[in-house]
């Protein structure tokens, strides 16, 4: 027997409340995900940006940055920012979520965070990089080699989406969440 309330769900009268994850506790799950792993990658890219100017070096960055989400959430449920908060991901049947799953669920940061590592690869070969040395002279040289601000614009697209379908579901459940059939719940 189902029993809805307040917008959360009784499986059964054996089972407890299920409380979906709101749009606040996510939002700072996501800062406090970002204070852990900003440290560790944001250095290392700029720094390689500016000075080592290595390719490799700049995978390995962005492959971290983008492993670290899905890598948490497989493996534990959760990243270190929702486990602050008691939340956790789960699939449809609030079981642990697969493999599929998550990485469905974070399809938006893959897939543009591959298509800006192909981008930021595409400096290397672009006249006046090898010559930029300064944080704010890279700033002013990559808005004039690359002219993409449209595209800075076009890739928010998926991010707006993703907080209208959060903030308009009952369920809490973000554009991201229904693609990769997953809740985000408070742990109970």
């Amino acid at each position: 027997m189902e029993q809805v309330l307040d917008n959360n769900i009784r499986l059964s009268e054996q089972e407890p409340i299920v409380i979906y994850g709101a749009f606040w506790p996510r939002l700072a799950a996501l800062m406090l995900d970002t204070v852990i792993l900003l440290p560790i990658t944001a250095p290392l890219t700029i720094y390689n940006l500016l000075e080592w100017k290595s390719i490799p070096l700049q995978i390995a960055a962005t492959l971290i940055s983008l492993a670290y989400k899905p890598f948490c959430e497989y493996k534990f449920g959760a990243t270190p920012g929702k486990m602050a908060l008691g939340l956790k991901v789960v699939n449809l049947r609030f079981e642990k979520a697969n493999l599929a799953e998550i990485l469905l669920r974070n399809i938006f940061n893959l897939g543009i965070g591959l298509f800006s590592l192909i981008l930021t690869m595409g400096l290397w070969d672009k006249e006046g990089f090898q010559e930029v040395h300064k944080f704010m002279e890279y700033s002013v040289w990559a808005t004039q080699s690359q002219g993409k601000a449209w595209l800075d614009r076009l890739l928010f697209i998926p991010y707006l989406a993703d907080l209208i379908f959060l903030l308009s579901d009952d369920k809490k459940r973000a554009l991201h969440d229904r693609i990769g059939k997953t809740y985000v719940i408070k742990k109970g």
